[in-house]
Parts: C-alpha cells; sequence; structure tokens
C-alpha cells in the first residue's frame, strides 16, 4: 500500500509520502540518481514536517525521546536547518580520491559532516546554538554516519508512531 492510498490525516499523508520518496531513492530503488544531498533535504524537510505536525499532541515529545529511532529527529532538526537557512553541505566523501586525466574519481561512502564543519560553512543567517538537545543528538546520532543511516533510523520512527497512533503499518 502506498502511502497516498493510506487512511491518514491531511499533511500526515504527503509528509510520509515524502519520506518515503526519499527512503526509496536513499535505497537506489528509483532512477536517474540524483546527488544524494538532494535526496538528504528532501528527507530532512519531511521528517521535520510530520515532527512538527505531531508535538502538541500529548505525550508525542516523551514517547518519540524515549527512543534511539525517536532521538535522532532533534538532531535531524539542526540538519535541515543548516542546509535550509545556510545552504550548507551536510556530507563529505569519506574515501580516496583519484585524479583522472580531466577528471577526478572519489570511491568512498557519503558521510554526516561535523557539527563544527557545517558551522564553520554556515555563512547565512547563523545559527543560533543554544538547543543542547538538538545540537547533542545530532553530534551523537548523526554526525560522522553514513548519509543514510540517520534517515532510515528516523524513517522507523515515523513507521511506529504510524503504526501505533494511526493503526497504519507503512512499508
Amino acid at each position: 500500500m502506498t502511502s497516498s492510498e493510506l487512511p491518514l490525516p491531511s499533511g500526515i499523508d504527503l509528509a510520509v509520502q515524502g519520506i518515503q520518496g526519499a527512503v526509496w531513492d536513499l535505497r537506489g530503488l528509483r532512477s536517474p540518481p540524483v546527488h544524494p544531498h538532494v535526496r538528504v533535504g528532501q528527507a530532512l524537510f519531511w521528517i521535520c514536517s510530520f515532527d512538527e505536525q505531531h508535538r502538541e499532541i500529548d505525550g508525542y515529545k516523551e514517547h518519540r525521546d524515549s527512543t534511539a529511532h525517536g532521538q535522532v529527529i532533534e538532531g535531524l532538526r539542526f540538519a535541515r536547518n543548516a542546509v535550509t537557512h545556510g545552504v550548507v553541505p551536510l556530507a563529505k566523501v569519506v574515501g580516496e580520491d583519484f585524479k583522472l586525466p580531466g577528471a577526478r574519481l572519489t570511491v568512498g561512502q557519503w558521510t554526516w559532516r561535523t557539527r563544527e564543519e557545517i558551522v564553520a560553512d554556515w555563512t547565512e543567517m547563523k545559527p543560533k546554538l543554544n538547543n543542547e538537545a538538538m545540537l547533542s543528538s545530532y553530534d551523537q546520532w548523526t554526525a560522522g554516519k553514513r548519509i543514510e543511516a540517520p534517515i532510515l533510523t528516523a524513517y522507523e520512527w515515523v513507521k511506529q508512531w504510524t503504526k501505533s497512533h494511526y493503526g497504519v503499518e507503512l512499508a
């Protein structure tokens, strides 16, 4: 069942569709492939949208923050803010560079940059770094990880919440 066929409230269905699309793209289930930052930005937008639509529900934040799958979301908010307000690259390829005639080839994996690297490149609308929960969540659950790992973790939380709160199972 696709997210557009699920009996979810208006707005929630769009957030779930966006998150599912990003997850499928990150898993390589669509073509043609695009730069990972495109899908990461898409996923961050929809994950944060889903989270913001639920923050006023009694017990939501406490339940979210009580699980590893949910804790990652607060750190992803920092990343979303960086890409939205600072237009900061969030990831780098960790691996080896090879120089070829007329080209450069990097063999490795896309990995989240550290908080310090992101803040150093954040020139526009410099962030107020006073949300310790958000920053420590980013440091713990996102920085240095493979690019898809925290997004897939957050998607697991979305699946758990959607099943327990709405009675809907997501793929």
